[in-house]
């Protein structure tokens, strides 16, 4: 199996997701988006054409590092992503800001 989740293109200045971004590789995730040097001025591309499989704990762990980056004064861009996986991230962000309340569930 291939641990590798991202990859950082030094000269685009672009955030390749790689694999698998779900619960069970959120430790190492966390790991490598730690360790991850960014630009501190200008634009960021995170490219999700080559990330498999997001769950809502993956996508919570991209829009973590998303605002971090972005209250750094970066320009943070979302390219290439699947049609579901940009939908989900929409939905996390979406209710990660704070500005909805979560739909309630019927019984």
């Amino acid at each position: 199996m291939n641990n590798e989740l991202i990859k950082f293109d030094e000269k685009t200045q672009q955030l390749i997701c790689l694999g698998d971004w779900t619960l069970s590789s959120i430790p190492s995730l966390k790991n490598a988006l730690k360790k991850l040097s960014c630009p501190t001025s200008g634009t960021l591309s995170i490219d999700g054409s080559s990330m498999h499989k997001i769950d809502s704990a993956g996508a919570w762990i991209l829009n973590q590092f998303f605002l971090k980056e972005a209250k750094k004064g970066l320009d943070v861009k979302l390219e290439n992503f699947s049609e579901p996986h940009a939908k989900l991230f929409a939905i996390i962000q979406k209710y990660a800001s704070g500005t909805t309340e979560p739909h309630p569930i019927k019984t």
